[in-house]
């Protein structure tokens, strides 16, 4: 029992901690950015394929296994990712209720 709260709290601390930096580091680009910074990357990105009309096109269509494999790559994928939020999700939701019931046991009077 007790392996299973620690390895539990380890992977919402790990959590956590990933969301918490993912914020921060959103928040931290969307408040540094200048808006004529912003536009200058606006500007480049789209003029970057006009730049590139200088280099030869290679003949690569992409056929019908590669086209195949790309597909059954990106459903793996996107089941991994499911999986991964609903694993996360079942730990939250853990924590949540244990937090609950610590609060509920904290609020009930001293004398009962």
């Amino acid at each position: 029992m007790l392996a299973s709260a620690t390895i539990r709290s380890f992977y919402v601390r790990l959590a956590v901690f990933s969301i918490n930096k993912y914020i921060h580091r959103t928040c931290y680009t969307l408040c540094t950015r200048s808006p004529a910074l912003r536009l200058l990357e606006q500007r480049t990105i789209t003029m970057e394929p006009a730049c590139r009309k200088d280099k030869p096109k290679l003949n690569s269509t992409p056929t019908r296994g590669d086209r195949s494999k790309q597909k059954s790559a990106q459903q793996e994928l996107k089941q991994r990712q499911r999986a991964e939020i609903y694993a996360l999700n079942k730990v939250m939701t853990e924590l949540e209720q244990q937090q609950f019931e610590t609060f509920c046991k904290q609020m009930q009077p001293q004398g009962e």
